[in-house]
């Protein structure tokens, strides 16, 4: 399985690890922010691969990976890019995570790819 580059979902051990690393990536630059501004930290992941990978493990995964941390992300989300309109889902938001979530309509999202905007082009 396979997560945005960062976050490889394999067979355990090295299952939990992946979603630790994507969960601990910028860790440096989310402190800063948050102790400079107060701003809320939010993790987008991206999953390419409907057969092995899904919102149900990449949401476990991320779980085991922040086990008793306290320098994570205050929002993660998933996006479904294998199918169009892609599909935004909540991983976690603060506490609740998406296995705590029962309103399908708190879960997840239709997202058209086209509306996105390029934050980091230069010029």
């Amino acid at each position: 399985m396979h997560v945005n580059k960062r976050l490889k979902l394999v067979p355990d051990p090295y299952y939990w690890s992946g979603a630790h690393e994507a969960s601990t990536a910028g860790i440096g630059t989310w402190r800063g922010w948050k102790q400079d501004f107060g701003a809320r930290t939010v993790l987008v992941l991206e999953e390419n691969d409907i057969q092995l990978t899904n919102v149900h493990l990449v949401t476990d995964a991320l779980l085991k990976g922040e086990e008793g941390r306290t320098d994570i992300a205050d929002e993660v989300y998933l996006v479904t890019s294998t199918i169009t309109p892609w599909w935004l889902h909540v991983v976690r938001v603060d506490t609740r995570t998406y296995f705590e979530l029962t309103n399908p309509d708190e879960r997840g999202w239709e997202m058209d790819p086209t509306s996105l905007v390029n934050l980091t082009e230069s010029g």
